[in-house]
């Protein structure tokens, strides 16, 4: 096993490729360099040329010096990785950030052997991460400058001896450190798990190159993990060469099958991904999405003395506020209304002014007591007026109050209180702006987010910051107008839609969406296009976009 290669006298080879881009299968290899270390030494190179599937980037060009005419009678990548595996033999591989150069020798491992490249595979950024922990700048450049190796150049063969060398000059500390093998290594660097991930590196060999959803199974072909990405399969594949053993590898470490969603467009697979998340709850997934808890403050306006509480459904009450996407910061919130305004502590239901259970906070006096006539109705109300009109712009008073509580507290040693404090300004701040971000976003025009691909357009209509509906349209039948009914269709239909107004209307799913819009919006910046109220202007304003999609489109097909 290479696990027990001895640092001592074993073989390695260090590898280094030059490519055309960072995601294989789409990017080529064009050239790979590799060093043999033997017994503490540099005994042997290879170097081989490779002829790439796809265009050679000016970028690439300019940063190694490798030019078209020099990959144009090159070997293909078959024929030199085969070379390659008859050089390093039964030596192990080592590699400086090895996630880079083993993710395309592994793709093309896989295609050509149907395997990936055997393990462990030693890293010396992982290694020098363990050795330097005070140095944050670990490139290859610098390693070389610590250990006396020659310098890298952005050439594969020139890169390989460096890495060599690195771990030459590496090797006396680890042997201080009472490792003695390869597997040593591995498991320093927190790799030890390597041999088991690259083995099931195949299960994502389907994966499509492009934006979607893709699902981990267990043996039992229950859903463990779901996850998405613009690139499915670089994102798949990602997972089975963490740096890390069990914090971060546990889904690939559990998987025994992966499915793949392709989608046309990246918001299709981030609303697909908030459903799947929904439906399965995979113990692998850490819940994070705003809407997961919903919530509201809400009184019984026809109460004698309506109580504030916390509710998970939508209410009836006039006066209610929300939906918070917080639990915590609504309960937080509303225990600091009760206090600063001081309303009932408790929530049990009262008749004749008097309360059918007992209550835990008569007697801690920190309660206005109705139940025992200490507070008029009339004084009661406008205390529960104003805590309402928190929301309604008086937020900055609450926060002064709690601010200067929260400073004599602090100066008087009243931990518990400050604390108490500190966590009310926390959720006040929280709860607003969950209300606020609803509310900006349901008072959004119409609108329609327009994405897509080589092969379709994907048109998501979204009203009141929801979408309400999606067309995925073939460029074929944009061309041919085959898709203006169903456009009108879709249209004319939101258009006499009643729109939402209120916040708590909105379903635990409606609010989700609205919150992966907006983040979607901020982060990825669509193109998106505001819709007329008459839907015919809306369908003549999205054709003249569609329009300008296809000549793009078609002036892309042609230049390739």
């Amino acid at each position: 096993m290479l696990s027990r290669m001895p640092l001592e006298v074993g073989a390695f080879v260090a590898v280094d490729l030059e490519t055309t881009g960072s995601l294989p299968g789409r990017n080529s290899i064009i050239e790979v360099g590799a060093a043999r270390v033997e017994a503490g030494r540099v005994l042997d190179v290879f170097r081989g040329f490779v002829r790439p599937k796809d265009a050679l980037p000016a970028a690439v060009s300019h940063l190694t010096g490798i030019t078209s005419q020099m990959l144009a009678d090159a070997a293909p990548i078959a024929e030199v990785l085969t070379e390659l595996r008859e050089f390093v033999g039964g030596a192990v591989v080592i590699a400086h950030d090895h996630r880079f150069d083993l993710g395309f020798l592994d793709h093309e491992a896989e295609q050509l052997w149907g395997e990936s490249l055997p393990r462990p595979v030693l890293d010396t950024l992982a290694i020098a991460r363990r050795l330097h922990p005070d140095l944050t700048h670990l490139n290859l450049r610098r390693l070389a400058q610590i250990y006396g190796a020659p310098a890298p150049s952005h050439r594969a063969l020139d890169d390989a001896i460096a890495t060599a060398n690195v771990f030459v000059g590496m090797l006396p500390r680890l042997r201080e450190l009472g490792l003695r093998t390869a597997g040593d290594v591995a498991a320093f660097c927190g790799m030890r798990l390597q041999s088991r991930l690259a083995s099931k590196l195949m299960l994502a060999h389907d994966a499509p190159d492009s934006p979607g959803v893709f699902l981990f199974r267990d043996d039992e072909g229950q859903v463990i993990f779901v996850d998405r990405a613009r690139n499915v399969r670089a994102r798949v594949r990602s997972h089975f060469y963490s740096r890390s053993d069990e914090a971060m590898i546990a889904p690939a470490l559990d998987a025994a099958a992966i499915d793949c969603i392709e989608c046309a467009s990246e918001l299709d697979a981030v609303l697909l991904e908030s459903r799947l998340l929904e439906r399965y709850a995979p113990v692998h997934n850490r819940s994070g999405e705003r809407g997961e808890q919903i919530s509201a403050l809400a009184v019984q306006a026809d109460a004698t003395f309506p109580a504030l509480e916390v509710l998970t459904v939508a209410p009836v009450s006039e006066w209610a506020v929300g939906p918070f996407t917080n639990r915590w910061a609504a309960e937080t919130l509303a225990d600091a209304l009760r206090v600063e305004y001081g309303l009932r502590r408790c929530v049990v239901e009262m008749a004749d002014g008097a309360p059918l259970e007992p209550c835990p906070f008569r007697e801690e006096r920190s309660c206005p007591r109705p139940c025992v006539n200490a507070i008029s109705e009339d004084v009661y109300r406008e205390r529960l007026a104003s805590a309402m009109d928190v929301f309604d712009g008086s937020a900055e008073e609450l926060r002064g109050r709690l601010e200067a509580e929260r400073a004599r507290a602090v100066e008087e040693s009243r931990r518990g209180d400050a604390a108490r404090c500190r966590d009310a300004l926390r959720a006040l701040d929280r709860c607003l702006s969950s209300v606020g971000v609803v509310k900006a976003e349901i008072a959004r025009p119409p609108s329609a987010i327009i994405e897509g691909n080589a092969d379709t357009v994907v048109i998501h209509l979204i009203v009141g910051g929801v979408r309400r509906a999606v067309l995925r349209l073939p460029l074929a039948a944009i061309a041919s107008d085959a898709h203006v009914p169903r456009l009108r269709q879709a249209l004319c239909r939101l258009a006499a839609e009643e729109r939402i107004t209120d916040p708590l209307r909105l379903s635990r799913r409606q609010l989700k969406d609205l919150f992966l819009l907006r983040a979607y919006r901020e982060t990825r910046s669509p193109m998106e296009m505001r819709l007329p109220e008459d839907c015919h202007e809306a369908l003549a304003d999205i054709e003249a976009v569609l329009d300008g999609y296809q000549e793009a489109n078609d002036t892309v097909r042609e230049a390739v």
